[in-house]
């Protein structure tokens, strides 16, 4: 998690599995304090807090937090570790990328205006801050504007891929719409492994992100065996 992305759901943490009590009362204990981030930084009229309701804006956000930490660290690393070349065209991916959100997003019927404005962040702070209470929300300060664009886009785009699931009389006629989300959606993971790659971030994608478009679920991964301890000089010349 970045200093400046937050995200107010349980990790799934392995941590604590071998005793179910401790491993529910860490999780519970964690979801609080993200929870108490989530409120205090909703506080901050810059904040922008997103209430995903779709599998995809799950990952979305989820994604979001890693690009946001890669793109920060590739702008203070510009002419120092990473070249202003690399550096030139990797942002030129990012802003690629925003073009890719709003075309999907005119798909479905959203154009140009108002589509990365701020709405519903001039909210009454008590609204702000019970919407940062709710155990599915994701409050972000992002530190580039390329980001928080993208956020917003990332908050738009979920909330048309649910209206079009639920509302829609014609399946045929809107996976084409739903079939671009779901490529910018793989568009976003790609770009942000790729960055996180180029400014020595480890990055992860989201749980069940193989099964978009209907994939096979991955096995899940076993948790790692503890290591043996070493023996120590002294044993080891005891034993010899």
């Amino acid at each position: 998690m970045s200093q400046q992305s937050v995200v107010s759901e349980s990790n799934g943490s392995t941590e604590g599995r071998g005793n179910g009590v401790r491993s529910g009362r860490d999780r519970s204990e964690r979801a609080e304090r993200i929870q108490a981030m989530n409120i205090e930084r909703a506080k901050d009229p810059r904040s922008v807090i997103i209430l995903p309701k779709t599998n995809e804006g799950f990952m979305m956000c989820r994604m979001m937090i890693a690009l946001d930490r890669a793109v920060y660290r590739l702008r203070r690393e510009i002419g120092s570790s990473i070249s202003f070349d690399k550096a030139a065209v990797a942002l030129k991916k990012v802003e690629d990328l925003g073009a890719a959100m709003k075309d999907a997003l005119k798909k479905f019927g959203i154009h140009d205006a108002g589509v990365f404005g701020a709405q519903n962040d001039l909210e009454a702070p008590e609204v702000r801050v019970a919407f940062a209470a709710r155990r599915n929300a994701y409050v972000f300060l992002p530190r580039t504007q390329s980001l928080r664009d993208l956020i917003y886009g990332v908050r738009h785009l979920d909330s048309a891929m649910l209206s079009c699931r639920l509302t829609s009389t014609d399946l045929s006629a809107s996976a084409t719409s739903l079939k671009q989300a779901i490529e910018v959606v793989k568009q976003v993971n790609d770009l942000t492994a790729e960055l996180s790659a180029l400014v020595g971030i480890d990055y992860d994608p989201p749980r069940r992100y193989e099964q978009l478009e209907g994939g096979e679920p991955k096995e899940p991964r076993a948790p790692k065996a503890p290591k043996e301890p070493k023996a120590s000089t002294v044993s080891a010349v005891a034993a010899s």
